[in-house]
């Protein structure tokens, strides 16, 4: 019997992996084999026995071999300047599970905006073609709705923006966003910017880390657009058929605007339909043209 065969007999009594990591051989766990084992090449070393060659690479290759089941509980290595890290399936798990607490029960999940499939097809693109390019599409327009947050309320002027995560721990704190939807927030970007560094995640992880940040990037968006982006409602009541019909379609506006152009800035006042009103804001982005005041015409 040489050493190969002794590995392969050991090899046919691995039963599995527990959840601990130990594996149970013939109601040994493997810390008992490597003793046992160990003292079986001694002996045999000792009396210089000659049908088994024991050398420093058989018991090398034995170590290798019973240390193999631990290899994926390994989660950073780091050697100088070289370092890799394994984020952890638990890690996602909790993630998960906490986003799925965090969505309110009040809204339709089917609810979508407009404004955000765009974003959504991109990083679903880029999830099947490259991953990392997803976690930093997906960073990235998170990052863009927590600036909003930050011009909406008045904390950025949007030249002096502050880091990501203190912008998030401030609307935190003031209860813009909830606790319960910041703290998945901050994980999501936690693990794309260790995924995005090179961090060693599974192919079924990163499917649920981007999955779970677009549930994120979603909330985020509706809040936004439901509560900041469209002003605060003063007011709100119920009117008949006939005034919506003559506030509406039957009125005329005075729009006035500034162009601000460096040589002899520009006052427009239009008087403008509903009809005409509504075209200029679907191409108001394209204009390099204030709005300073819209009145009805009496």
């Amino acid at each position: 019997m040489n050493f190969i065969d002794i590995m392969n007999n050991i090899k046919s009594h691995l039963k599995g992996l527990t959840s601990r990591g130990l594996v149970k051989i013939r109601d040994l766990r493997i810390w008992q084999l490597v003793v046992i084992f160990s003292a079986m090449l001694l002996i045999i070393n000792t009396l210089n026995l000659s049908f088994l060659k024991v050398d420093v690479i058989s018991v090398f290759l034995l170590l290798v071999i019973l240390s193999s089941p631990y290899v994926k509980e390994i989660k950073r290595i780091k050697y100088g300047d070289f370092e890799v890290e394994k984020i952890d399936s638990q890690e996602i798990d909790e993630l998960v599970f906490q986003v799925e607490e965090s969505l309110p029960q009040e809204r339709n999940p089917n609810e979508r905006i407009y404004k955000l499939e765009k974003d959504i097809e991109i990083i679903n693109e880029l999830k099947g073609r490259d991953p990392t390019l997803a976690f930093a599409k997906l960073r990235i327009e998170i990052e863009k709705r927590i600036h909003m947050y930050m011009k909406f309320l008045g904390e950025s002027d949007g030249i002096k923006i502050p880091p990501l995560k203190q912008s998030i721990m401030s609307l935190i704190e003031k209860g813009v966003i909830a606790e319960n939807l910041g703290k998945p927030l901050l994980d999501v970007i936690s693990i794309s910017n260790r995924a995005i560094h090179g961090a060693d995640i599974d192919e079924e992880d990163q499917e649920r880390v981007i999955s779970s940040g677009m549930i994120l990037l979603e909330e985020l968006s509706y809040d936004i657009e439901s509560n900041y982006a469209s002003g605060e409602i003063i007011s709100e009541c119920e009117i008949s058929n006939e005034e919506c019909e003559n506030e509406s379609y039957n009125r005329q506006y005075l729009l006035t605007t500034i162009i601000p152009l460096v040589n002899g800035p520009r006052k427009t006042v239009r008087k403008v339909t509903q009809e005409q009103l509504n075209n200029y804001f679907e191409y108001y982005n394209e204009f390099a043209e204030f709005i300073v005041e819209l009145k009805p015409v009496d």
